[in-house]
């Protein structure tokens, strides 16, 4: 039984670490982006990956070739016959964008690598 627990523990430990890493790779510019990818973290990367990749489960958000108002919209009003629930009213307009800006400079990030 405490075997169990342990990897768990570590398992959560792990998951902590490798988001950390993600964030010391990754970290935004401005306090209003640094704020967005907080509320992605811990909102939106449990199904779209902490790199913003995507999972088997959602989409690769750094290949989004929407414009801003696109994103703002999906993440609203949600994507029907997938698992992309609307978010409106529960993560401001301002963070959303913010959100589709850090993302699109990480997505640029990865051009240049």
């Amino acid at each position: 039984m405490m075997v169990g627990r342990v990897a768990l523990a570590s398992g959560a430990v792990i998951a902590t670490f490798s988001a950390a890493i993600v964030w010391a790779q990754t970290a935004p510019s401005t306090p209003e982006l640094r704020a967005a990818w907080s509320t992605y973290l811990t909102q939106c990367s449990q199904c779209h990956g902490d790199d913003a990749k995507g999972t088997a489960a959602a989409a690769n958000l750094r290949a989004f070739k929407g414009s801003e108002d696109d994103f703002l919209r999906i993440v609203r009003e949600g994507r029907p016959g997938t698992g992309m629930t609307p978010w409106k009213g529960l993560i401001p307009d301002d963070e959303i964008r913010n959100m589709a800006r850090y993302i699109k400079q990480l997505s640029g990030a990865s051009d240049r690598k």
